[in-house]
């Protein structure tokens, strides 16, 4: 199985604020037919309660909520913010927002194990926030990967 397929990917270029942001990732998941619109409200709830704590390095957010009825499958996309988003964290600006939705409580442990290791590669993380198309992105992440 692939990390990320082309069509988990996306590019947007307009400035967002936190909740835009993740009302953006949100729509992703229940676009590709992977949640319910509830998880995004869950998501974004999550961030009201705890905060930023899905800012989980320089650049890098994996924004979730925690395993509902609201999850169809286990997912992950990847929407790459051309105009960095301000989540009030230490690891603030963020490039690169993963959304994560998982039907259990362990159902994602690898898919975290596989971006973790990914994202170790700082030259990775950079030259991912430099793409500018679909194609460089997917490219990217698969000749680092495979």
């Amino acid at each position: 199985m692939e990390l990320l397929e082309k069509s988990k990917l996306r590019i947007v270029e307009k400035s967002m604020t936190p909740v835009e942001a993740l009302h953006e990732v949100g729509n992703f998941l229940h676009e590709v037919g992977s949640t319910y619109k509830s998880y995004t409200e869950e998501m974004i709830d999550s961030f009201y309660t705890l905060g930023p704590y899905f800012v989980i390095a320089p650049s890098i957010a994996l924004a979730h909520s925690k395993p509902s009825s609201s999850v169809i499958q286990n997912d992950l996309v990847l929407v790459l913010c051309k105009q960095p988003v301000i989540f009030g964290s230490k690891n603030d600006p963020v490039s690169l927002l993963f959304g994560l939705c998982a039907k259990e409580a362990h159902g994602h442990m690898d898919v975290l194990m596989k971006v973790g290791e990914m994202l170790e590669d700082q030259d990775l993380v950079s030259e991912l926030s430099e793409c500018e198309t679909i194609e460089q992105l997917y490219n990217c992440i698969h000749q680092k990967t495979t």
